[in-house]
């Protein structure tokens, strides 16, 4: 299929204006866009890595931590289907760029009519530009680990903007997810999103961390979501985060 030979990325531009039409318009619009930016010679890989950007958004746009169920299944989608195109050269590979854009738009609309859908600003905290990255990580890292989702976003976001290295992030991020809960189910979006960050070559694929942070923080815990870590760190040797 002629399609699956394109390769030319989004630009900046074609990516927001794009994302924005899948996550707050109706259906065909999207799929009307998606079409015109295959036939204009954009790559189906590289569409796919704007639209597991646009689910991490969604994922931003979740608050309350009963709400995840939706928009974590749908980005596990993509992050499947990325896998998918990576390993395999099925010759109707196209046709699930389709599903995953109505599956995208779907958890969009969604989470708006159960009262999601919607951002705070995520401000730098004061003094943040002060501070080293190991600092900065360690705020992000107790910020998880409070559950506040607001103040684990917003030193992420500092960490980001101060031009820190994110494999270390990338790392502390992984690890603490990995101890933080009981559900392996729900444990696994975070490797997901990281895994993403690796490959994603889209426009704004910090968004990916910002996400990663959000629900790792924020997605319902069970008991005392401390305990398996501390239970491994113990039979290990491993220093546990409490």
């Amino acid at each position: 299929m002629a399609l699956l030979a394109n390769s030319d990325p989004l630009t900046t531009a074609e990516a927001e204006a794009f994302l924005e039409i899948v996550l707050r318009q109706h259906e065909p619009v999207y799929l009307e866009q998606l079409s015109r930016l295959l036939l204009a010679g954009k790559g189906p890989r590289q569409i796919l890595d704007v639209l597991q950007i646009g689910a991490a958004q969604v994922l931003l746009e979740t608050q309350e931590s009963l709400n995840f169920s939706i928009s974590q299944h749908c980005y596990e989608y993509c992050n499947t289907l990325g896998w998918f195109y990576d390993t395999f050269e099925h010759p109707q590979r196209v046709k699930l760029l389709y599903s995953a854009a109505a599956f995208l738009n779907r958890s969009a609309w969604h989470q708006k009519n159960i009262g999601e859908g919607s951002t705070y600003l995520a401000e730098p905290p004061a003094g943040a530009e002060r501070m080293s990255q190991p600092q900065l990580l360690e705020r992000i890292m107790a910020a998880i680990v409070a559950l506040d989702g607001r103040q684990a976003v917003a030193w992420t976001k500092a960490y980001l903007t101060s031009g820190g290295d994110r494999q270390p992030l990338v790392q502390q991020l992984a690890l603490t997810a990995c101890r933080l809960g009981n559900d392996p189910h729900n444990q696994e979006i975070a490797q997901c999103l990281l895994e993403d960050y690796a490959k994603n070559r889209g426009f704004d694929r910090d968004r990916l961390l910002l996400a990663c942070v959000q629900h790792t923080a924020v997605h319902r815990k069970y008991g005392d979501f401390l305990e398996c870590g501390r239970r491994f760190g113990r039979a290990m040797g491993v220093a546990s985060l409490a």
